[in-house]
């Protein structure tokens, strides 16, 4: 009986403009009665723009989620519908001041939407604000959750996201602090085949950023290496910014960064390591440790592509090697 009401409001919703306010609360109380969507049940006396602005900000989660993609791209395609009538206070209703970050952080972290699905919004956000907007995701960006590529063109939304703040920034920016930008150039790093297409643009924001104080902020090294490293072997197009954009990698592969003789790991780095494989192992169901293991595992090739046999046996000696070949 819930479901036939979540789908028959479904329905409804996408009438009209009328509809979608009349209707919208139901459909995201039924679909909140399904496993994992708890968080997304409000309180009877909610308006319609705080039905929307929860729905939004309902993947800013760190939780396995339940189905809601469904109440979630209608309460995005509601927004860019009032923006596009020119109906800014609604939105600004919705979009408050106190709950804009998790907005952010929910349409990054969404598996249904491209960049340009989100953008709107995320200009509404962010308009005369954006130094102010990096200052409140810096803790979001310094330990990034586990974001795979969306869309049609195979897109890291975080990383658009910072390339499409660059043209608004003052001229003396300098990146928040402790903005740490080590995850975000991980994440590159893992799907390098996948965004194939955008791997100069997207070097291009992350070199920006860098410039701009990302690189003094970095808590590891090591991605920075593996990141200036690609940008050289990257095919040039002869433009500009491709030029600009390795020649600002050779400049940080010189040996006064620190870039060539990185320290080795310390032990308390080289047991994390070990849990973060070991952990996996025994529970292979959760996302998290899936997550971490992934980190785990690159961090692994980096020690051994940089000659840390040492510690790459010490760390082997510790975890089943059979399973953990079984795994990889």
């Amino acid at each position: 009986m819930t479901r036939w009401c979540r789908d028959h409001c479904r329905v409804l919703v996408r009438r009209s403009h009328e509809s979608h306010r009349e209707f919208f609360p139901a459909w995201v109380f039924f679909t909140s009665l399904d496993p994992g969507n708890e968080d997304l049940r409000g309180y009877r006396s909610d308006s319609h723009e705080q039905n929307v602005a929860r729905v939004l900000s309902s993947f800013d989660r760190d939780r396995k989620l339940g189905d809601r993609e469904d109440v979630f791209a209608s309460a995005v395609v509601k927004c860019k519908s009032l923006l596009r009538d020119d109906r800014s206070e609604t939105v600004t209703r919705i979009l408050s001041p106190d709950i804009r970050s998790s907005v952010l952080r929910s349409l990054l972290q969404n598996p249904i939407f491209s960049w340009g699905g989100i953008k709107d919004i995320v200009a509404f956000i962010t308009r005369g604000n954006e130094v102010a907007v990096l200052e409140e995701l810096v803790e979001f960006f310094s330990n990034l959750p586990d974001i795979k590529p969306v869309g049609r063109y195979i897109e890291l939304l975080v990383i658009d996201f910072l390339s499409f703040l660059i043209p608004s920034l003052p001229s003396m920016f300098t990146l928040p602090r402790p903005f740490d930008l080590a995850p975000t150039l991980a994440l590159l790093l893992r799907y390098p085949s996948e965004i194939e297409n955008s791997l100069w643009p997207y070097s291009d924001a992350l070199i920006y950023f860098l410039d701009h104080g990302g690189f003094e902020q970095l808590s590891s090294l090591r991605p920075a290496y593996d990141f200036f490293q690609l940008c050289l072997t990257l095919p040039s197009d002869d433009g500009p910014t491709s030029t600009s954009s390795q020649g600002r990698a050779r400049f940080y592969l010189e040996p006064h960064w620190g870039l060539i003789a990185l320290p080795p790991p310390s032990h308390e780095e080289l047991q994390n390591l070990v849990n973060a494989l070991q952990s996996y192992q025994n529970d292979m169901a959760s996302e998290d440790l899936e997550k971490n293991f992934v980190d785990a595992v690159i961090e692994c090739d980096y020690l051994a592509r940089e000659g840390s046999q040492l510690e790459m046996k010490a760390l082997l000696h510790q975890v089943d090697r059979v399973s953990l070949l079984g795994l990889l």
